[in-house]
């Protein structure tokens, strides 16, 4: 990376540091995560402080540190106003930019997941439904990071386990779709220990694989029961958990924003 350099990027959160500064995480789609300050902010002349407000789309000017890279410049393209402002849309926004915060490394290119997280805002700010949206966001995300679940058969030895006829299952521990043998055989192996593995349906798995494959303007009409949304938050939220140790901490803030 050059000393001084320039690139579009979301301002993922930013937090108070020393007297007039700001610590300022970006998420960029040719570096990633970035960690940056930003000096003076604070002092009531300064031409930055609403640029580093979380959810704001920009174009930074920034000069490489040693620990921190600087925020020098910078140029607003989108502020997503109604996400920052209402509530229950703000809530799912703040949804995703934990995810990212938590799951995206720093110095690598994500300019898909970059296109993801524009449009899943975009979406929000619009007034699409935001438990769809963040499903869809969830599996984005899951999907760019490469650690996607198998729900092509059962995980344990490649079996067809989904049609109407069958009972399926869905079990982290294996990173994909179990069928009932193997799920009995896991019950009897874990006795009264605490069982990871979980029914599921075969209307959510195939909405799942939807979720993964399809780009996001054609998921944004898509209408999921509640089953079919809890089922879906659970396998990706697992997901988080078993590949990244991540739990939505903002999550509860959401449910209560959305409980209706």
């Amino acid at each position: 990376m050059c000393a001084v350099y320039k690139t579009d990027a979301i301002v993922i959160k930013n937090q108070d540091y020393r007297d007039y500064d700001k610590l300022v995480t970006l998420f960029s789609p040719e570096y990633g995560r970035i960690s940056s300050i930003v000096k003076g902010v604070k002092k009531p002349k300064s031409k930055l402080s609403g640029i580093v407000q979380s959810f704001t789309y920009a174009n930074f000017q920034l000069y490489s540190g040693r620990s921190l890279d600087k925020i020098v410049q910078g140029k607003i393209v989108h502020e997503f106003g109604k996400v920052r402002t209402d509530l229950a849309i703000m809530s799912a926004g703040m949804c995703i930019l934990e995810l990212l915060d938590k799951t995206i490394p720093e110095g690598e290119e994500y300019s898909a997941l970059f296109g993801v997280t524009l449009s899943s805002l975009h979406l929000l700010e619009k007034g699409y439904s935001p438990s769809l949206v963040l499903r869809i966001f969830e599996a984005k995300l899951i999907h760019n990071l490469g650690v996607s679940p198998d729900l092509s058969g059962c995980a344990n030895h490649e079996k067809e386990v989904m049609s109407n006829n069958t009972r399926s299952f869905f079990d982290p521990e294996s990173g994909g779709l179990i069928c009932e043998e193997c799920f009995e055989k896991l019950k009897a192996y874990e006795k009264d220990m605490h069982i990871s593995a979980f029914p599921i349906d075969f209307g959510s798995v195939n909405i799942i694989k939807r979720l993964f494959s399809l780009p996001v303007y054609q998921l944004r009409n898509l209408k999921l029961t509640s089953f079919q949304n809890s089922t879906i938050e659970k396998v990706l939220s697992h997901m988080l958990k078993i590949h990244f140790d991540v739990v939505c901490k903002t999550k509860s803030f959401y449910l209560t924003m959305n409980e209706n």
